[in-house]
Formats: C-alpha cells, structure tokens, sequence
C-alpha cells in the first residue's frame, strides 16, 4: 500500500477537487485520497474517437473487493453510453465484408462478460 499511498501524493498537486473528478480516486471521510484501483490491473477505456475517458480493472490477487471494477460516472464516462473498443473493432470492420462482432459488455453485475452479437452487411 505503501506504493499507492506515494502515487497518490505525487499528484496532490493537481488539488482535491481535480482529483476527486477524475474518478481515479477514492476520498475519505477526513479528506484524504486513496488509489480507486490499487492491485488491479487496468485497461483503457476509449470513446469511439480514441479519447481516454475511464479505466477496467481486475484484481490481481483474491483479495477483498470485487473482482472487475469500472472508473465511476464523470463528466466524459457513462458506461452505459459506450462500447468497450469499438474504435478498433469499427477500424477492422472497414477492412472486412461481411462481419460479425462479438462485443462483451461492462457490466457491474455480470463483470465484464455479457455478450452482444451484431452482423454488417
């Protein structure tokens, strides 16, 4: 933790109210702010144009918690408004006649692993 703990006041200077925004932190009853995805393993989440907008997290050891976990709601993150990596998958689709993509969903109460199935012509 204590690794966490240094990141965390590395970017202190960016003030609480950046910070908390962010969706990359957790803030504390005293005002103090905890790493949001200490011990996971993150991916990007981008928009469809390839903005960075939130991170997927998975637990790297079976500890206490959930074991996916999403950056919050913000300002530039819905999840409910976004498909995980259509961009690239949008890119691909360009180059191929027909396809069908397979998408998994976010989704807090069945992880990440909730198929969507979709055909181009």
């Amino acid at each position: 933790m204590r690794r966490a703990h240094s990141s965390v006041k590395r970017l202190e200077h960016f003030g609480p109210e950046l910070m908390e925004a962010s969706g990359l932190f957790l803030k504390h009853k005293h005002g103090q702010f905890s790493d949001r995805f200490a011990g996971r393993l993150m991916f990007p989440i981008e928009n469809a144009a390839g903005d960075l907008v939130a991170f997927g997290a998975r637990k790297l050891q079976d500890t206490d918690g959930p074991k996916y976990l999403n950056s919050r709601a913000t300002e530039i993150y819905d999840k409910s408004s976004l498909l995980y990596n259509l961009r690239r998958a949008a890119n691909a689709a360009r180059e191929t006649d027909p396809i069908v993509v397979v998408v998994l969903g976010n989704s807090e109460r069945e992880g990440n692993s909730r198929p969507l199935i979709c055909r181009f012509e």
